[in-house]
């Protein structure tokens, strides 16, 4: 890249900062139209653009749209807990057929994630939004008819393909989300994974508590992917920000003027045409999945897989070690009483899938404030130190500590992952933002598919318990060595912010949380 281009970008990233530092100390500014902010601008980013409209009524239906995607996505995972130990007594089992259930579903996340979300840098955000959620509700509910292992095991892999989608939702309400507040934003889409969390547990209790077949179990989870196919049909644009990317600058002006008329504001005052308004198109690089090594994203790339792996297997192999725990038909040693019906204890399960909510509230309220890194750190000790003593501990305490050891685990286990979208979605510029978030989540899957045959292969919980400390560890020292990306626009990072992070380090200007030594 040329060295004009690298100075442009610099100034981009400096009036970036300025315009969002000025947006947060004179919020009434962002009630006003930009042009006459600063008298004859006509010109704008996108950045500066999705500002001016705010966060709004449309930000609020990309929300729900995105949210129940993200709901499906964290049911079918709990969903797949319960359904591999029931299938386990009902067809007879082995651990290994049921690990090996588990982990195609996370085999076809993998498949899907690298993609529907590469497709979606190259056709769009929105057409790829529409293909993840109609797989997974096609899929979903074709497992209720299932005849056999080789049956679920094949629809379910279609499942987890709709699932790996699941990066492009968030992507675009991402992109359509203001940069002043947007990581507070980001994390309202995780109260939805929260409530997934919930309502797998509800309708667990509702059919499989009172007698009833995992398959109208099944079939009752597909409800959430299919609200939001529907929502995105009707509602939802493409991305002006991918638009920009293949320079189609008047269909991006158009969607902008739709969004400001449903955030209630009149499109002529901030993007009129006719008085030679136009958006500014930044420099467009190549979206080719080797951009992600070039010197300015490797090490972030490799940083955001490193996180991603462990996020995928801490995450996963908790929501799949619970239900053990509080099974009483699992003594805790990898084998089951297979003449004993399983029974689960859906009040302490219920509890523990709350800790979803309250992990994504404690991420709320602290990510505009002290950032992304910081409190991603912390969660994850917190949740390394928990999940040990629940697994260690499983079948020798007491259930009500249990139960307290699980709520406290997940609740940071989730605080910590919610960020990780949220900083993975800022990270990256829009032009790599599907594909470099898909591969992370792709790499994701792995870590999936490992913690699958951990969990449910037959190994202890207590080794399960000493596995997960030192993932927790690896994913920690991943975290610490990403830049923070609070205050600053989407994608304006790279080695250049890496750098800056390490001089602000060694002139005592930057308080940032250190390393384990």
């Amino acid at each position: 890249m040329c060295n004009h281009e690298d100075n442009d970008s610099t100034i981009n990233v400096n009036e970036s900062s300025t315009t969002t530092s000025n947006i947060n100390k004179e919020s009434t500014n962002m009630r006003t139209p930009l042009h006459s902010q600063h008298g004859n601008v006509k010109e704008q980013t996108v950045d500066e653009a999705i500002e001016s409209v705010g966060f709004g009524k449309f930000q609020f239906i990309a929300l729900f749209a995105a949210g129940f995607c993200f709901m499906a996505d964290s049911m079918e995972v709990g969903l797949l807990a319960f359904l591999s130990i029931v299938l386990k007594h009902e067809w007879g089992l082995t651990s290994a057929q049921a690990a090996t259930m588990t982990a195609l579903v996370f085999v076809g996340e993998f498949i899907g994630t690298l993609s529907i979300g590469r497709l979606g840098d190259i056709y769009g955000r929105r057409p790829m939004f529409l293909a993840a959620g109609t797989i997974i509700c096609v899929a979903g509910s074709t497992t209720a008819l299932a005849q056999n292992f080789s049956q679920v095991c094949v629809i379910q892999f279609f499942v987890g393909v709709g699932i790996g989608g699941s990066t492009v939702p968030f992507d675009i309400f991402a992109e359509f989300s203001p940069s002043s507040r947007r990581g507070r934003y980001l994390m309202y889409i995780n109260y939805f994974w929260g409530m997934g969390s919930i309502s797998v547990i509800i309708l667990a209790y509702i059919t499989l508590g009172f007698g009833y077949s995992w398959r109208w179990f099944v079939l009752l989870n597909a409800i959430p992917s299919f609200i939001s196919v529907v929502m995105c049909y009707i509602f939802i644009p493409e991305s002006p920000r991918w638009l920009m990317t293949k320079n189609q600058i008047d269909e991006s002006i158009a969607i902008l003027r739709k969004v400001a008329k449903i955030n209630g504001k009149n499109p002529d005052e901030y993007f009129n045409v006719d008085h030679g308004y136009s958006l500014r198109n930044d420099v467009i690089e190549s979206s080719r999945f080797s951009d992600l090594f070039t010197p300015k994203w490797r090490k972030i790339t490799l940083l955001l897989w490193g996180l991603w792996f462990g996020f995928g297997f801490s995450y996963n192999g908790l929501c799949l070690a619970i239900p053990r725990v509080f099974d009483s038909s699992d003594d805790g040693s990898g084998t089951f009483d297979e003449d004993e019906s399983p029974s689960f204890n859906f009040q302490a399960l219920a509890v523990s899938a709350a800790a979803e909510m309250i992990g994504t509230l404690i991420s709320a309220l602290v990510v505009d404030s002290f950032g992304r890194i910081g409190p991603q750190v912390v969660g994850l000790a917190l949740s390394g130190v928990l999940v040990f003593f629940l697994l260690w501990f499983a079948h020798s305490s007491p259930v009500w500590l249990l139960t307290i050891l699980a709520l406290g685990a997940r609740t940071f286990e989730v605080s910590a992952s919610s960020l990780s979208w949220v900083i993975t979605a800022e990270v990256l510029p829009t032009e790599l933002r599907s594909t470099g978030h898909s591969t992370a989540n792709a790499v994701c899957r792995l870590g999936a598919i490992l913690t699958s045959y951990a969990v449910e292969g037959g190994t202890s919980l207590a080794s399960i318990a000493i596995i997960m400390v030192f993932v927790h560890v690896f994913t920690i020292l991943c975290v610490s060595q990403l830049p923070e990306t609070k205050g600053r626009a989407l994608g304006q990072h790279g080695s250049d912010a890496i750098v800056e992070n390490d001089l602000q380090n060694d002139s005592g200007d930057t308080l940032n949380l250190p390393l384990l030594s």
